[in-house]
């Protein structure tokens, strides 16, 4: 067993460790058969959904326009707010509106929302929480293991003079396993601490060991990148697969939309045509689900597996040689981190621009001209006045 100050250095590179460290989704509620009631992801989604309910309508106050006649009104106030108007005017204006023309503003609701869920998700998925909380609880374990063992030394030596002789008179092998006892104690983290009996909330499991074939807790952390999981880009997907289709029958009829999937063709080269539509209605929301699944876990991948050589150096080569490959390594995780970042906004941005897309491929051809022919009208109003003018109007 390790003591806990030789694991001070190494605890803190665990996140190389294991490379899909963030990306599972570990138990916290669950029953005794392993079925997980609340998880780290649905604790992340959760979140973000308080997150959005309150710095979003507090940006939106800061954007909407005053009450006292003068130029301040048609100010935003707030550089977060800033960043919100920004985003929401280039999705409606540049992303939307070129391709769901006269609809524009009926789904704007919808993407703005998918937009800001998926990169506060992204964003909270790069803090560090699942470590911190782990460490966290480690920290607060070690404390309650030393002080224990600390007044509970004074008086066994004063009340029990048997375990004095016991120690004085113990032969080679005692003396072995009482030195392994002792560590153990010394060293704050055993895996009695950290895995042994299952901790319950009543009939529930908290932080079931789903790897154990018994029932077990193991406290991972609590975090991770609700992105990176699978099953929450699915969900995704298929919200935005529903509200495509659903979108596509209210624009185009039931019957519009069969002939949109046949293309008007005759029997029975209707059937084929139809069913390689069908393929592409699967298509699209697998693309959305495993681009954003598997951009997300790339980044997560990399970023372990280099700071995974840290970890191994400082066990391998001890602490001077995990110092000098850790500096480098560290440095290119951390440029790695900066290019997560620009990650996270564009795969937010690429899952709603393909949305809307689709969206588009569903609705009244006419809107589709319209669209189109407003934005060569408003392309060509905007290169006359010019940027500065465009500013100013918007």
């Amino acid at each position: 067993m390790i003591p806990a100050a030789d694991m001070a250095g190494p605890t803190l590179l665990l996140a190389g460790g294991d490379p899909l460290h963030h990306n599972y989704d570990y138990p916290i509620i669950s029953l005794p058969n392993g079925y997980a009631i609340l998880t780290n992801h649905i604790v992340m989604m959760l979140t973000v959904f308080v997150l959005m309910l309150w710095l979003l309508p507090r940006a939106a106050r800061a954007i909407s326009t005053g009450k006292t006649g003068t130029s301040h009104d048609y100010v935003t106030k707030g550089v977060f707010a800033h960043l919100i108007e920004v985003l929401c005017v280039f999705f409606r204006d540049d992303v939307a509106k070129p391709a769901l023309g006269k609809n524009t503003d009926k789904f704007m609701p919808f993407l703005w929302t998918v937009f800001f869920f998926i990169l506060f998700n992204n964003l909270l998925g790069m803090v560090p929480l699942l470590d911190a909380t782990s460490l966290l609880f480690d920290g607060m374990i070690n404390g309650t293991h030393e002080a224990a063992a600390h007044v509970e030394s004074p008086a066994a030596g004063e009340g029990h003079g048997e375990v004095d002789a016991h120690a004085a008179g113990r032969d080679d092998a005692s003396h072995g396993s009482g030195d392994h006892e002792a560590a153990s104690l010394a060293g704050g983290v055993s895996e009695e601490s950290h895995e042994s009996h299952a901790m319950r909330l009543g009939p529930l499991v908290l932080f079931q060991d789903l790897t154990k074939e018994g029932t077990a807790s193991h406290f991972h952390g609590i975090g991770g990148t609700a992105t990176g999981n699978i099953a929450v880009t699915f969900s995704l997907a298929l919200i935005a697969i529903i509200i495509i289709i659903s979108s596509g029958i209210k624009s185009l009829g039931f019957g519009g939309f069969i002939d949109h999937l046949t293309l008007g063709t005759k029997f029975p080269l209707s059937v084929v045509i139809a069913f390689l539509e069908c393929v592409g209605l699967v298509a699209k929301p697998f693309a959305l689900m495993v681009r954003l699944f598997a951009n997300m876990t790339a980044g997560h991948v990399m970023l372990a597996s280099v700071l995974g050589f840290c970890s191994m150096a400082w066990n391998g080569v001890g602490p001077a040689g995990g110092i000098i490959i850790s500096v480098p390594a560290i440095i290119f995780a951390t440029i790695i981190g900066i290019l997560e970042v620009l990650v996270a906004f564009i795969q937010a941005f690429v899952f709603t621009f393909l949305t809307a897309m689709f969206i588009s491929l569903f609705q009244h051809q006419e809107h589709g001209h319209e669209a189109g022919h407003e934005h060569d009208h408003l392309h060509n109003h905007e290169y006359a006045l010019g940027d500065a003018q465009m500013v100013a109007a918007h």
